[in-house]
């Protein structure tokens, strides 16, 4: 850390970094709003899981990212632009100039123009054709009620579950397979009768008895 704030306070660096320290969602807050471009640069294989990025969805911003951590996961065309093709290089300065050209490129031929393409009404029609596709596709599936509602779904009730089987050392297990097997040594007691149309199948009177049924 120390390293990065003497690095950003160098004469030939200090107008073009800003350190903000203390990120949090108060901060974000402040620095999403109004967003229309978030640029997310890491390097491959290192990005966290770029939050940030995700934060931004809701604020109408668009992503131009690494496809690296969600970006490689989110992105397609119709929602924002990668940087580079997830290509691995032998060395950081390969892979630093590949991806500033591939920024640069992007910027320069694709984005800025269609940002400042506007129609009469001074609108970049297909930048918020685009802004729209993010929000609507990106915004539901990368989002905390997404995440919560997933893990909960996938993971912590069946975790539940099959706690509450450990503790009952597998009573209700047992009891499924006890009624199976009954029914299986019972099973010459079925037969066809009448009876009411949705119960096709007539257990014997004697079964149903002992059962407990009838």
């Amino acid at each position: 850390m120390r390293e990065w704030i003497e690095f950003a306070r160098r004469p030939d660096v200090r107008s073009h970094v800003v350190f903000l320290s203390d990120y949090d969602m108060l901060l974000a807050q402040h620095l999403l709003a109004g967003v229309d471009v978030w640029v997310n640069t890491p390097k491959r294989p290192w990005e966290a899981c770029g939050t940030s990025g995700m934060k931004v969805l809701a604020n109408g911003g668009l992503n131009v990212s690494v496809l690296d951590g969600w970006w490689a996961e989110a992105y397609s065309p119709s929602v924002g632009w990668a940087i580079g093709k997830s290509e691995e290089f032998f060395g950081d300065a390969a892979a630093d100039r590949a991806d500033a050209e591939a920024l640069y490129g992007l910027l320069e031929d694709q984005i800025a123009p269609q940002f400042y393409d506007r129609g009469e009404n001074g609108i970049p029609a297909a930048w918020i054709a685009r802004v729209r596709e993010s929000m609507a596709m990106l915004t539901p599936a990368f989002s905390a009620n997404r995440a919560v509602r997933q893990y909960t779904e996938e993971h912590y009730l069946p975790a539940a579950a099959y706690t509450a089987r450990v503790q009952s050392l597998g009573k209700t297990g047992s009891s499924v397979l006890a009624w199976q097997q009954d029914i299986a040594r019972r099973w010459q007691d079925v037969r066809f009768g009448q009876g009411h149309w949705r119960y096709p199948l007539a257990w014997s009177q004697d079964w149903l008895r002992e059962a407990g049924i009838a």
